[in-house]
């Protein structure tokens, strides 16, 4: 038996014994609570004006709602069926007040069967879409676009998404509180959110505001106050946010925050560094950062799996230095941040003022011989709630290379009717090397979205000459004019055996711009899960791919299948997939398997395994990954990833075994400490011993 076999029958024996390991859950006598689910408004929806009380003393955060100033706070009438007309089973109470510097709110979600309620993960930032939980979503610049989101589980345990993005560093981003209470008939919650963690203009007198819960058991979530169906979809929900006033937050004087880091590093790469990110506001809505010899290597990459694709695969990039107002930048045509690989100084000015985005990256990299200097700029000004015009620009100046430079001016324009929002972007882009013009791109896209359950679509034409040069941008393919359209549509069920279902289809077709043939293509998907957590899904796909007229025209088929249980639960999923067919002109065959467990209270299993076949060729992976979460602030985790095989060519892919193991504590004031032994995004285990201390301040 050959190395890769027995590995991954060790891998088999592995996902066998986690496949049968059992979730916790909790057991406690119910107390039932009868409350009504509010009648459903009818005709035109319309915005709720919500006054927040003013608070004479502030509420004590430990999950208990019997605090006297909660007699004093506003009360919602009771929570709705998101994306549905089934009354709500398990009803919740919210209640909102505040001071002059802080919005308070607590929550009773009752529960008839509290031994089924999903809390299992401790680590404050991590997943908690599966566990039962609630939300404070939050417009805090009132424009209808976008929104802050602050969740709490049943446990207690935090995860934020700031509007624009933000660093995971919690001093860094601000601190907010909540605390989480099991009583009888269900659990409480307790959140505190300061204004000052908030973007908003001077003089603001309102927010958007929306909360929700979600029972990890159930198929839709609950809202309050009432949202109707097609705001169900994500890029719709903030012009359904309602209106908080009462409020006054204050103008805080600027304040930087410093985050200075110290590293000392022993073995393969042994090294003592210092260095700095500083954020400063600006304004209200406008936030400088600069980063001084940041150091990237505490950050564990995102990994790409071993799947066969014509192109470079696109990997998220979770270092903080771009990951701080991301979102305002221009998007990954032009600037796909891992293009750059380090990062000696860096300057960002990113926001949104009212209906004005703004996105500036500097960046630089003398040390590393490269000699290289980039630059990212989004200018966006929104026009009514659906409308948007835009310039972006890129730079990028290495030694040895001619300067890269790319421009672009865009536009969006939409309208709703029925529920229906339709939207029409075009975008003209330019790119010149050292200063001579190097080609265009065009794009243009018709979208249309619905709500759960109806038709959603959209029609896309590219148009990329063949000498078209975006350095800093990640697109897998130019020399191309044609277009492509998508269909889709999915829904969500309160009742019978059919929880969730999705079905996707896409068509698309594209010549050279000398009118050769380049590809076409026609793919299906399709997707259902149960109520009990298991799910199948199947694909189709077939095209034609030729890269030049010199070359075969590969003439592609691909068939896949897969099946998932335990989905409803954080730690105990697992699936496999299945892909066979052709795919550049040799047979292949995809297979990948995954399954998680928890050991012990804390203690968390993954494991996955990858099989790819293209002809002669071979790639395995292997990955295994554990983690102790001692608390929500601290863990432990260790990390196992082996590629093997026989692969040559430009899409072999690096082969190696790496293991590492790691210590992070992200404190909300204190100091953070990470220490590794290994590389966490080497090919190959490296004798390395790394210390790294962050104290903000």
């Amino acid at each position: 038996m050959d190395k890769p076999m027995k590995s991954l029958c060790f891998f088999a024996a592995i996902f066998v014994t986690l496949f049968f390991s059992q979730s916790c859950s909790f057991a406690e006598e119910p107390v039932s609570k009868k409350i009504d689910t509010p009648v459903i408004p009818t005709g035109v929806w319309v915005r709720e004006k919500i006054v927040a009380p003013r608070a004479s003393i502030a509420p004590k955060i430990d999950g208990d709602i019997n605090d006297e100033v909660w007699k004093s706070a506003f009360k919602s009438s009771g929570f709705y069926r998101f994306g549905g007309n089934a009354p709500v089973t398990d009803q919740t109470e919210a209640w909102i007040i505040a001071d002059k510097d802080t919005l308070y709110i607590a929550f009773h979600c009752i529960d008839s069967e509290p031994e089924k309620i999903r809390a299992s993960e401790t680590q404050r930032g991590g997943d908690l879409e599966q566990e039962d939980h609630v939300t404070v979503s939050l417009d805090s610049q009132g424009t209808r676009r976008g929104f802050s989101s602050f969740l709490v589980s049943a446990i207690g345990t935090q995860q934020d998404f700031r509007e624009g993005g933000t660093a995971d560093n919690i001093s860094w981003a601000g601190d907010w509180t909540a605390r989480a209470k099991r009583v009888s008939d269900g659990w409480t919650a307790e959140i505190a959110i300061p204004f000052r963690l908030l973007r908003y203009p001077k003089g603001c007198k309102s927010f958007g505001i929306l909360f929700s819960r979600r029972q990890g058991r159930e198929a839709s979530s609950q809202v309050w106050p009432y949202v109707p169906s097609e705001g169900q979809m994500w890029e719709k929900r903030a012009q359904y946010l309602h209106d908080l006033t009462g409020i006054a937050p204050p103008s805080y004087a600027a304040k930087p925050t410093f985050l200075p880091y110290t590293l000392f590093a022993a073995g393969d790469d042994g090294t003592a560094k210092l260095g700095m990110d500083i954020k400063y506001p600006i304004t209200t809505t406008l936030t400088g950062v600069v980063a001084l010899n940041p150091d990237f290597r505490t950050v564990e990459q995102a990994v790409a799996d071993i799947n066969f694709s014509y192109n470079e695969q696109f990997v998220e990039d979770r270092r903080p230095f771009f990951a701080e107002g991301g979102d305002y930048l221009p998007d990954k045509a032009l600037f796909y941040s891992r293009r750059i690989e380090a990062v000696d100084e860096g300057l960002k000015f990113v926001g949104r003022n009212g209906l004005t985005t703004v996105g500036i990256l500097g960046a630089a990299n003398q040390k590393s011989g490269k000699q290289r200097q980039s630059l990212a700029l989004n200018l966006a000004q929104d026009i009514g709630l659906f409308n948007v015009v835009g310039v972006n620009f890129v730079a990028d100046d290495q030694r040895g290379q001619a300067n890269n430079r790319v421009g672009r001016i865009y536009g969006k324009y939409g309208i709703e009717r029925g529920g229906v929002r339709y939207s029409l972007f075009g975008a003209e882009n330019r790119s010149e090397l050292s200063g001579e013009k190097s080609g265009s791109m065009e794009n243009v896209n018709l979208k249309f979205t619905s709500r759960p359950g109806r038709l959603n679509g959209n029609f896309r034409y590219n148009a990329i000459s063949p000498n078209f040069t975006s350095r800093l941008g990640y697109l897998p393919d130019v020399d191309q004019k044609g277009y492509e359209i998508n269909l889709w549509q999915w829904n969500d069920f309160d009742k019978g055996p059919v929880e969730h279902y999705e079905v996707y289809g896409e068509m698309g077709s594209a010549n050279r711009f000398d009118n050769s043939f380049f590809n076409k293509n026609i793919f299906l998907f399709g997707e259902a899960q149960n109520r009990r957590g298991y799910g199948v899904n199947a694909s189709l796909g077939t095209g034609q791919r030729q890269e030049n007229q010199q070359e075969e025209r590969f003439h592609d088929r691909l068939y896949g299948a897969g099946f998932s249980w335990n989905n409803k639960t954080l730690f105990q999923k697992g699936g496999i997939n299945l892909n066979v067919g052709r795919q550049a002109g040799e047979n292949y065959q995809f297979v990948s398997a995954h399954q998680g467990a928890i050991l012990k209270k804390g203690l968390s299993l993954d494991g996955r395994v990858e099989r790819q076949v293209l002809g002669s060729e071979r790639t395995n992976r292997l990955t295994a990954t554990g983690t102790y979460r001692i608390d929500g602030n601290r863990a432990i985790s260790g990390r196992l990833i082996q590629t093997t095989g026989k692969t040559s060519g430009e899409t072999a892919m690096p082969k190696g075994t790496n293991f590492y193991v790691g210590y992070s504590q992200r404190m909300p004031r204190g100091t953070d400490i990470y220490f590794l032994i290994g590389d966490p995004n080497a090919t190959s285990t490296r004798n390395q011993v790394t210390l790294k201390l962050l104290r903000p301040f």
